[in-house]
């Protein structure tokens, strides 16, 4: 057989660069949710715990308890949106994306090692990544010595990656209101709105957040002095405008980003910190707001906050430039390609056809920063029970969007990743970009695999 899947043992060594020393101890809970996640005979819940498990000690190390109470919280509240947000007649339901999250924590970080390795002169990071060394400062505040940029770049990689989605629930509140009122009907009973208010506190800091992020992106994320951002005067006038009607709307891309926000200012801002390391005086606060706040976890929430954004609805935005964010167009890569181990099915006992980790293979041009990412993704055969759920589950979604359904599995996987594939002409810039991104899907027939899609960007057709 070919070579269009990862092996665990693979994906932990892709991983080894991008952990580094600093960062090694997480090997283990990556290890055991990868292995939860592979085998078919998990239960979601429990394969859902392993990762959560792996992904709040991330973020215990970076804000305590606050960031990772939001990660516990959010598997309680998808249970909801799966029984809730669900009517099979007209082909809709929800996907999970807590699972979702964490791989593509894990995918990104492949191809971030693979950066990394490569950086032999130390330039690469800065070149393409826009990442070095932290400030002196920073690394004073905590005690441990500032981040290399390697470690930096995994710091701001596992916070966009494992938090990007965590707004769902909040975007998805009217489909439970829906879903609610199916049953509640039945007693003459109705929802007629979900009353959701906000703190005060959190109201009044919203223009100075959203500032905050229009005004990094009007630098398009520019480097200066010690690991430094260059912080325009101005804001972005239609980014803080497209920001702000996002969050009006309660999408979920502007809702955690401001989430981050908070929960990070619960972290440094409030209260006596048992743990020293968290414990700031003024004179560090002010340090820390000055050179972590407004520059690393800003950036990190306008990747957040644009990640979503709709291409019809803000198209000025788009096609997103690697050179200019290089995370957001990773971010975005990883969020659309990411369809291994999702359930296909309207619930937790729904099926998966994507049962093996994709294969990457990323090559490097040291000297130019050239990237060029190859992955190749299997579906296995379908059992006859599985083909059943999908004939139930898709026929109806393709009469929602008024397509003629698929003759057979094949054509309907080649429809999927052809939408995919449209999405990301449309939402990313190849042109010119130092990067090239190359996509095969395979399915599994008679003992070997089959080509049904092959994409290159930059190119012509699929």
């Amino acid at each position: 057989m070919s070579k269009v899947t990862s092996s665990i043992d693979q994906i932990m060594e892709d991983i080894d660069a991008f952990l580094g020393k600093r960062f090694r101890a997480r090997k283990k809970g990556i290890l055991i949710a990868l292995k939860s996640i592979a085998d078919p005979q998990t239960s979601f819940d429990a394969k859902v715990e392993a990762a959560g498990e792996t992904l709040q000690e991330f973020w215990k190390e970076y804000s305590r308890e606050h960031v990772a109470k939001v990660l516990e919280g959010f598997p309680k509240i998808q249970k909801a949106l799966f029984g809730l947000e669900l009517e099979p007649e007209l082909g809709e339901r929800y996907r999970d994306h807590f699972l979702h999250m964490f791989n593509i924590f894990v995918f990104g970080a492949r191809i971030l090692s693979k950066v990394i390795i490569a950086d032999r002169s130390g330039k690469l990071l800065k070149k393409l990544f826009k990442v070095t060394e932290e400030p002196k400062k920073v690394g004073k505040l905590f005690r441990k010595g500032e981040y290399t940029a390697a470690e930096r770049l995994n710091f701001l990689w596992t916070l966009m990656s494992t938090f990007h989605d965590v707004g769902i629930p909040i975007q998805h509140l009217p489909n439970l209101q829906r879903g609610l009122n199916l049953f509640l009907d039945h007693f003459g009973l109705r929802i007629s709105e979900f009353s959701v208010e906000r703190e005060a506190s959190v109201d009044c800091r919203l223009p100075y957040y959203f500032e905050l992020m229009a005004r990094m992106y009007n630098d398009g994320i520019t480097l200066e002095r010690e690991g430094e951002y260059r912080k325009t005067i101005k804001p972005h006038p239609y980014v803080q405008k497209a920001l702000l009607d996002e969050y009006s709307r309660n999408s979920h891309g502007a809702i955690s980003a401001i989430c981050l926000y908070k929960s990070i200012e619960e972290t440094f801002y409030r209260g006596k910190k048992e743990e020293k390391r968290l414990d700031l005086d003024l004179h560090e606060i002010k340090t820390y707001n000055d050179l972590v706040f407004e520059e690393d976890i800003t950036r990190v929430a306008l990747v957040i906050a644009l990640h979503d954004i709709n291409v019809e609805t803000y198209p000025k935005l788009f096609p997103i430039s690697f050179r200019k964010f290089p995370f957001l167009f990773i971010l975005i890569f990883c969020d659309e390609f990411q369809e291994y181990f999702r359930l296909e099915g309207s619930s937790l006992t729904g099926v998966t056809l994507i049962k093996s980790f994709p294969f990457l293979d990323v090559k490097m041009e040291s000297r130019s920063g050239k990237i060029e990412i190859h992955t190749k993704i299997l579906y296995a055969k379908p059992t006859t029970a599985e083909e059943e759920t999908i004939k139930r589950e898709v026929l109806p979604y393709y009469r929602k969007i008024g397509e003629t359904p698929p003759n057979n599995f094949e054509e309907h996987i080649a429809r999927v990743w052809k939408r995919i594939v449209e999405r990301l002409e449309k939402k990313l810039s190849f042109k010119g970009e130092p990067i090239k991104i190359i996509m095969d899907v395979y399915q599994a027939a008679h003992g070997s695999e089959v080509c049904v899609m092959h994409w290159e960007s930059g190119k012509a057709g699929w």
